[in-house]
């Protein structure tokens, strides 16, 4: 995830993953544009609109339990 990369040391990077998965409205835009232009299929807008509901069902809950998950902390042993 980009989040690893920008963020520092700290910040809850999955959380911030997470967070930005429902982008549902700017997917329909665009499906719908596409679709009205004849670029995108009756089959494949279905498909584009079931995706966008279950990513945004499945977000809330998900994001939920990252949110109350303990950091793991992980520590590193020098090699011997």
């Amino acid at each position: 995830m980009a989040a690893t990369l920008i963020l520092k040391k700290g910040y809850r990077k999955l959380v911030v993953g997470l967070g930005l998965v429902p982008q549902g409205e700017v997917t329909l835009i665009f499906a719908d544009l596409a679709k009205s232009m004849g670029i995108l299929s009756t089959s494949l807008y279905s498909v584009l609109i079931i995706v966008v509901l279950l990513t945004t069902l499945v977000t809330p809950p998900v994001l939920k339990w990252a949110l109350e998950r303990k950091e793991e902390v992980i520590t590193l042993n020098p090699i011997q």
